[in-house]
């Protein structure tokens, strides 16, 4: 399966239906995880090698254009699900849209890896690595584009029945997260279902063991979460302990049977999939304290790295104070936050974090009051009084010019 449209054709497909502002635009291009010796970069080569990761095949999608049925359908996401509402997803037309997560491809490579299984017999192992894009708060953690890395292993029944056998011996492995309200498929043999979340987990736990050695950290403790996704049963995340707290890294699962009908492969058969949030990772890995620094083109940034010091960690090369502002408003019809969040991301640079502080409603008018707070923090200096107050008078104008009522 081909993608449907490149980047270059992306103006002439932008219809009245599409919500993709020009910055988001401007994302498309910077292909990060391209870009010899960038810390993404980094990360992915390091997870994607030996002995991080053995026997996967990598493959790099460049363009971001999907079809809906790719992103949501083929993956079994149902059909009122919020992801799928413009307000959390990027659309170029009803049909086609930006992926919002490397998943858009999974059955085209699970089509084409089981063609592959045939001939060989072998159980396949890949990795899809790429930008995705979603409609996001503002903060230093999130950012409306990021990348991620998706994996599955597709076993073999011959396999599973091998490293069974191989186990016979042992005390018989029973996951305790698995259960009814985190249950194995039915058409599932209940046993090659737990042998392969018994070797997933072993081969995820093993990855981050891989990557922390690799960057010559500490082995975080980690633990597993039942949870549920749209395309898997049973389903698990991944946390680590950093610093303190809980970090979710991952989330994976058994593959659901339709996702693999959707592919052209028997719902019978045992398949594994898990997804690896590389800006965050990469971040951790680094100590970058925020998600906008990957994307600077600042040469203090980018010039920390370089043939054989690419893994060193992130050296701070300012410590601006930030600028607060607040703005107040009526709450809109049919309000949505991420609609703010993409004017004031479009408008006003150098924003750090958008938070609401206040809500209140007003019982005669029966209208709901609320207030957030912008802060304002450059990376590579400090930000004026008069500068700051050019930004948030153009985030005002082009909000009231949507209707904003302000108070």
């Amino acid at each position: 399966m081909s993608l449907p449209h490149t980047l270059s054709s992306l103006p002439k497909l932008t219809t009245q239906f599409s919500n993709i502002p020009p910055r988001i635009l401007a994302f498309l291009p910077r292909k990060l995880l391209t870009i010899p010796h960038h810390p993404l970069h980094t990360t992915l080569r390091i997870l994607t090698s030996p002995p991080t990761t053995n026997g996967y095949t990598l493959h790099t999608p460049q363009s971001p254009i999907v079809s809906t049925y790719m992103n949501f359908d083929s993956l079994n996401t149902p059909t009122q699900h919020p992801a799928r509402e413009k307000a959390d997803s990027y659309y170029i037309s009803e049909t086609l849209m930006l992926r919002t997560h490397t998943s858009a491809h999974q059955t085209q490579y699970i089509a084409q890896h089981a063609e592959i299984a045939k001939s060989t017999g072998e159980t396949q192992k890949f990795l899809v690595a790429a930008d995705v894009y979603r409609r996001d708060e503002i903060d230093t953690t999130h950012s409306p584009a990021f990348h991620q890395s998706e994996g599955v292993i597709m076993f073999q029944k011959n396999e599973l029945q091998r490293q069974i056998a191989e186990r016979a011996h042992q005390p018989e492995h029973l996951d305790e997260q698995i259960s009814k309200t985190n249950p194995i498929q039915e058409q599932h043999n209940p046993a090659h279902a737990r042998e392969a979340v018994r070797v997933l987990k072993a081969e995820l736990e093993s990855m981050f063991i891989g990557l922390f050695k690799a960057y010559k950290l500490p082995i975080p403790s980690m633990r597993w979460l039942p949870t549920t996704f749209p395309f898997t049963s049973p389903s698990f995340e991944l946390e680590i302990l950093h610093e303190g707290k809980w970090i979710e890294m991952l989330g994976c699962g058994v593959t659901q049977g339709k996702v693999l009908a959707n592919a052209g492969v028997s719902p019978t058969d045992t398949v594994v999939a898990f997804g690896i949030g590389l800006d965050r990772l990469t971040m951790l890995l680094y100590d970058i304290p925020d998600i906008r620094l990957l994307w600077s083109e600042d040469e203090r940034f980018l010039s920390q790295w370089s043939q054989g010091n690419d893994m060193q960690r992130f050296v701070p090369f300012s410590n601006n104070p930030p600028v607060d502002r607040d703005i107040s408003f009526w709450m809109p019809p049919e309000w949505q936050e991420n609609d703010m969040m993409d004017i004031i991301r479009e408008k006003g640079k150098d924003i750090e974090v958008v938070e609401k502080i206040d809500q209140w409603t007003d019982p005669r008018q029966k209208r709901t009051s609320l207030t957030y707070r912008i802060r304002y923090r450059a990376m590579g200096r400090n930000l004026t009084n008069a500068e700051v107050n050019q930004l948030q008078d153009a985030i005002i104008d082009d909000l009231a010019s949507k209707g904003y009522e302000f108070r």
